[in-house]
C-alpha cells in the first residue's frame, strides 16, 4: 500500500517514469489498476487495457483520465487513510485544485490555518480559516481571471513542511492579458492538518497582466 501512495504522489508531480518504476513493484489488483491509469496518462491504450484486464476492470467502460484517477484515489485511500503522509495530503490538495473542487481542497485545512498570499498578488494578505480563504482567495481569482490555475511541477518532502513548485497561468478578464509566472508554495502541517501556507511568486509579471 505504501508503494501505491508514493506512486500517486509521483504521478501528480509529473514524474511518470518514477511512478511507473514503482508501480511495477506492486502485484495487487489495485496496483494493476493504477498501472493502467499511468498508461492512460501517456496515451498507451494497448498497455492500459492489458493492466485493466489484470485488475479485472472494464477498459471499455472506463471514465476519463481525471475520473479514473479520482475513482482510484477514493477506492484506495478510503482503506488506508491512517497511512497518509504530509506529502500525500498536499498532493491531494493539488489534485482537488486541478479539478476545481474547493470542498476537497479545504478538507484537511485546519480551522485556524494561516494562509498568506504575498504582497503585490491580487489576493495579498493573511487569511485565517477555510471560509476566509475561499472568499478572499479562490472566489476572487475565479471571478477576475479566466482559466486561472496552478500547474504543479514538483513536490519536495521536508517532513512537517512540504514545498510545491510550479507556475500560475490565466487571463485577466479586464485587460485580456495572459500571464504565466513561476511560483513556490510552502506548506506546514501538524497532526495531518494544514496549519500554514505561504506563497512566493513574481508579482511584477502578474501586475503586467492586470494593467
Amino acid at each position: 500500500m505504501t508503494v501505491l501512495l508514493t506512486v500517486i504522489a509521483e504521478m501528480r508531480s509529473g514524474r511518470w517514469i518514477e511512478a511507473h518504476n514503482l508501480v511495477q513493484k506492486d502485484g495487487s489488483p489495485e496496483g494493476a489498476w493504477l498501472h493502467g491509469i499511468l498508461h492512460l496518462q501517456k496515451g498507451d491504450l494497448e498497455d492500459a487495457e492489458y493492466w485493466y484486464d489484470k485488475a479485472q476492470r472494464s477498459f471499455r467502460d472506463r471514465g476519463t483520465l481525471l475520473e479514473e484517477t479520482a475513482g482510484f484515489e477514493t477506492h484506495f485511500l478510503k482503506g488506508c487513510n491512517h497511512m497518509r503522509t504530509n506529502l500525500n495530503i498536499i498532493a491531494d490538495h493539488y489534485a482537488a485544485s486541478a479539478r476545481q473542487d474547493i470542498t476537497s481542497m479545504m478538507a484537511e485545512v485546519s480551522p485556524d490555518v494561516q494562509w498568506t498570499e504575498m504582497a503585490g498578488f491580487p489576493c495579498a494578505g493573511t487569511w485565517t480559516g477555510p471560509e476566509q480563504i475561499t472568499e478572499n482567495v479562490f472566489k476572487i481569482l475565479d471571478s477576475e481571471w479566466r482559466g486561472y490555475r496552478f500547474d504543479l511541477e514538483e513536490l519536495i518532502d521536508a517532513g512537517a513542511r512540504i514545498i510545491g513548485v510550479g507556475h500560475y497561468c490565466g487571463t485577466y478578464r479586464k485587460t485580456g492579458k495572459f500571464m504565466q509566472v513561476r511560483a513556490t508554495h510552502i506548506w506546514t502541517l501538524n497532526d495531518g492538518k494544514i496549519v500554514r501556507f505561504e506563497q512566493f511568486t513574481d508579482t511584477l509579471l502578474v501586475d503586467k497582466a492586470m494593467n
